[in-house]
């Protein structure tokens, strides 16, 4: 006879901190999307300004995000996450428009830049040079990992 057993207690990481952020925007190439918080909780994530969340040290941290907007005659746009004032272009995500003129962006990643300092994470928009705005609207997940 087979027998096995099954254990409640957790033997891996798990989410030590999470917040969570909704975008809806009228912007310009090159802007800092602004972020509106839905929910902060566990504390080792916090917004620091209209367009940054600060990763507080941990162990790693999962940052998912999900755009969409009507770019019309400029056909795309791209999102740069920005690592401590840098693009992130591993990150990055390029959003071609359907011929609606609808371009949708998303991306998820883990980052360790927060292992032993605090990081600043923020997103970029970027598109073709206009004189024109659009609207983008969309969401920013982020989850620290504790082991």
């Amino acid at each position: 006879m087979n027998h096995f057993s099954v254990s409640s207690q957790s033997t891996g990481s798990h989410i030590a901190s999470c917040a969570q952020y909704s975008v809806d925007s009228d912007t310009s190439s090159g802007s800092l999307l602004p972020l509106f918080p839905v929910f902060e909780s566990g504390g080792q994530v916090r917004q620091s300004d209209a367009g940054t969340a600060i990763l507080m040290p941990s162990s790693f941290y999962f940052v998912s995000y999900h755009f969409i907007a009507s770019p019309g005659s400029w056909k795309y746009f791209r999102i740069l996450p920005c690592i401590n004032g840098t693009d992130a272009l591993l990150y990055a995500s390029f959003a071609p428009a359907n011929s609606d003129g609808i371009a949708s962006a998303s991306a998820c990643f883990l980052t360790d830049q927060a292992l032993s300092l605090p990081v600043s994470l923020g997103f970029h928009v970027s598109y073709p040079e206009s004189s024109k705005p659009f609207n983008i609207v969309g969401s920013v997940s982020i989850a620290s990992y504790g082991c």
